[in-house]
């Protein structure tokens, strides 16, 4: 079992807002909202992203009554969408084992996407393609 812990956020993200940086300024979309706080979304997604890649694991985002067999942290630092249509996402992950006597993993990307941003639809696809570029990034292949 491999648990993925609710992705940290900046607080000014962690809205069920639709955020695009206009310059010096963060517009919020008037029509448009996440279905829940960015954070949950985010963790949703990625869970989803890196269960796909080992479907013979449990990899969850829920509580389980058994300690899972490695723990993964993820923080994300600033995940910017340009009106420009340039998404930007800087974050930090730990892989925490269960055994303590095995050495945590920290990594680090820095992840980017261009594309257009006239619509919640394209803010939405950008944000999707960085959270895509982080999961691939975490190396879950040697996790039990």
């Amino acid at each position: 079992m491999i648990e993925v812990s609710r992705v940290a956020v900046p607080d000014y993200l962690d809205t069920q807002d639709i955020v695009v940086r206009n310059g010096n300024s963060l517009q919020r979309s008037p029509r448009g909202r996440w279905a829940s706080r960015f954070s949950l979304i985010a963790t949703h997604y990625v869970t989803g992203l890196l269960a796909a890649r080992r479907p013979g694991a449990l990899v969850t985002d829920q509580p389980q009554a058994e300690t899972p067999n490695d723990r993964i942290q993820i923080s994300i630092s600033t995940l910017d969408v340009a009106s420009t249509g340039v998404a930007t996402l800087d974050a930090n992950w730990t892989i925490v084992p269960r055994n303590t006597a095995q050495p945590m993993t920290r990594q680090r990307g820095h992840f980017t996407a261009t594309g257009p941003a006239a619509t919640d639809k394209d803010v939405v696809a950008l944000v999707q393609s960085v959270l895509q570029k982080l999961s691939a990034a975490i190396d879950i292949g040697k996790l039990r």
